[in-house]
Order: C-alpha cells, then sequence, then structure tokens
C-alpha cells in the first residue's frame, strides 16, 4: 500500500484547481466523469466530480486507491485497507497537520497558450507560487468550463508529477461517490504514527 502517489497526484490537482489570485485558473462548473493516465498508477485512473468534490479512483502497486477530494476545504480523504481493513486518511489543509493539501492563496496561473487534450480544447496555464518552494513548477490545461484536462510539474524533491484524461463525459454523478462509505474507520494525520507497517505520506 503506497498512499504517498495519490497524495502527490491530490496535490497537483488541488494546485491546479485551487488559485485564488487575480489570475485564477476556473473551478469545475459542471459535473463530468472521465478516464485518465496518472504518474505513479497502474493502468487508467477513473475521475469524477460534482459540485466542487472529485474523486480519483485507480491502482497504486496493484492495490485499488481511492481519494476524494474537497476543493472547498483544500482537504482530501484516501481510501484503502490497512491489514484486510478499511480506513479512510484524512488529510486536512496545510497548517492543522505535519502533512497537508496546500493552500494555494499564493499561486499565480498565467495564461500562456491553448491546446487539445482528450478532444477538447484547453487553455493553457503557467503556476508560480506552489508549495514546496522555486524547484517546484507546474502548468495546466484547463477547459472553459473548468475541466482540468491536463496538469504536470514537479514535486519538492524534483520528481515529475502528471495527470491527463483521455476522455471526458459530461453528465450528472452519484452523490454517494463523494463521501466515505460506512465502515471505513478514519485516521487523523497525526494518528498515523500508531498503525506500524503504514506508509508515511510524503516521504520519497
Amino acid at each position: 500500500m503506497n498512499p504517498r502517489c495519490s497524495l502527490s497526484i491530490a496535490v497537483l490537482l488541488g494546485a491546479a484547481l485551487g488559485s485564488a489570485q487575480a489570475q485564477p485558473l476556473p473551478k469545475p462548473s459542471v459535473d463530468y466523469a472521465g478516464s485518465a493516465r496518472v504518474s505513479g498508477a497502474q493502468g487508467p485512473v477513473a475521475v469524477r466530480h460534482q459540485l466542487g468534490l472529485l474523486r480519483l479512483e485507480g491502482n497504486v502497486q496493484g492495490q485499488p486507491l481511492t481519494v476524494l477530494v474537497d476543493l472547498h476545504q483544500d482537504s482530501a480523504t484516501v481510501l484503502t485497507r490497512f491489514q484486510g481493513l478499511p480506513v479512510a486518511l484524512d488529510i486536512p489543509p496545510m497548517g492543522q497537520a505535519p502533512i497537508g493539501m496546500p493552500r494555494y492563496d499564493a499561486i499565480d496561473a498565467e495564461p500562456v497558450g491553448q491546446a487539445r487534450v482528450a478532444g477538447e480544447p484547453c487553455t493553457v496555464y503557467r503556476l508560480r507560487g506552489l508549495p514546496g518552494g522555486p524547484k517546484v513548477s507546474g502548468s495546466a490545461c484547463v477547459t472553459g468550463d473548468g475541466i482540468l484536462l491536463k496538469a504536470e510539474g514537479t514535486n519538492p524533491n524534483g520528481q515529475p508529477v502528471r495527470m491527463e484524461m483521455t476522455q471526458v463525459q459530461r453528465a450528472p454523478q452519484d452523490p454517494a461517490l463523494f463521501q466515505v462509505p460506512p465502515g471505513y474507520q478514519r485516521l487523523q494525520i497525526p494518528a498515523l504514527g500508531a498503525l506500524p507497517g503504514l506508509p508515511t505520506l510524503g516521504q520519497p
């Protein structure tokens, strides 16, 4: 089990969707579902959005993994299994725990061109001010109705992170898909150390 990759993906998606500068990237204004290629994942990753909530579902190191991202609260939850038990690892906004979803008040999104991804036209943005210092860079391509089609950049360790949609369908989504299912044990980041053998989020 390795939720670290999912956290990196969630961070990149949040960076691409959470800018609050004079030139913010548009957030999604429509419900949609689609499939994406994501670095670190084996096979396609299912992506869904409804009302500012994202769901990413795929396989990392041979294990199913789901990430729920709240674009309103700058938080995420990783759904996985630990020693056969379903657990929900809550990742709060940065500053509330040793590991957190970054707040993007300092991110500047600069439009630099146009592209086409998954058959859809999108505006390319260069992202500056990403958490992690000057070594962290990124770009995003977003449709007119706010669908993130492509995001790529580097993490604080200089490693590349990339997400690219391969298909998109605008359609209503089931609200239950964006909630933690019953039966999952919820854990906060500070409590992760109490579980021996659980990988530490954010470590390379």
